[in-house]
């Protein structure tokens, strides 16, 4: 198919409170955890947010460029979400050489950018499922179902990260074979599903 055909060449290139004549405005900043975004602990996100403060993760995406920009043109997307954008690189690659490209970045695990987003055409996730806590893959992936318009393109690392987290486990929390991974992904309803998997990563590119 068509699809099949852009899939092969880019992945070759891989409160407030009133009273009389007062009324008091409450504003909550987001480096509070009272509003703690969904699928994750209260404890990983704390570790999650001290970590990426001291250290910043997450440069990734900006080598993916090139898989997901023929992808997303193929779909006629306009905007695209980046799910766990970390440094954001994606974001500034897109800013920089893609001024047409709406794109909205979301990331628990960094303080300002927690808000819930809004549904894009394309959501692209590269090196995030692996943190997700195993307990919440399934609603991380159905909720990314739910964010896309058009398409999405995933990357999940396979193999244990350099980083270890202060309680002594590897920074990729969640690590199973591929197929374990296209079990959990095909729980959505996809319409197309193409997937390469390599000895480190996978790649999954989805249409609806």
């Amino acid at each position: 198919t068509a699809l099949s055909a852009v899939v092969s060449c880019t992945a070759r290139k891989a409160a407030g409170a009133v009273r009389p004549a007062i009324t008091v405005l409450v504003v909550r900043r987001d480096t509070r955890l009272v509003d703690s975004p969904p699928y994750i602990t209260k404890e990983y996100l704390e570790t999650l947010h001290a970590m990426h403060a001291s250290h910043p993760w997450g440069k990734s995406g900006r080598k993916f460029i090139n898989t997901i920009l023929p992808f997303y043109d193929y779909l006629g997307c306009k905007s695209l979400l980046d799910y766990g954008s970390g440094a954001e690189t994606v974001r500034k690659y897109l800013e920089a050489n893609r001024p047409d490209i709406d794109v909205r970045c979301y990331d628990p695990g960094v303080l300002g950018r927690m808000a819930e987003p809004e549904p894009a055409d394309f959501v692209v996730s590269t090196d995030v499922l692996e943190h997700v806590e195993e307990q919440f893959v399934v609603d991380v992936l159905k909720r990314i179902y739910q964010l896309a318009n058009l398409g999405c393109f995933l990357n999940i690392a396979l193999v244990p990260a350099k980083r270890v987290l202060p309680d002594g486990r590897n920074a990729h929390i969640t690590l199973h074979p591929w197929q374990w991974w296209m079990n959990k992904i095909k729980a959505s309803p996809w319409y197309h599903v193409v997937h390469d998997a390599k000895r480190k990563h996978l790649l999954v590119w989805l249409v609806k």
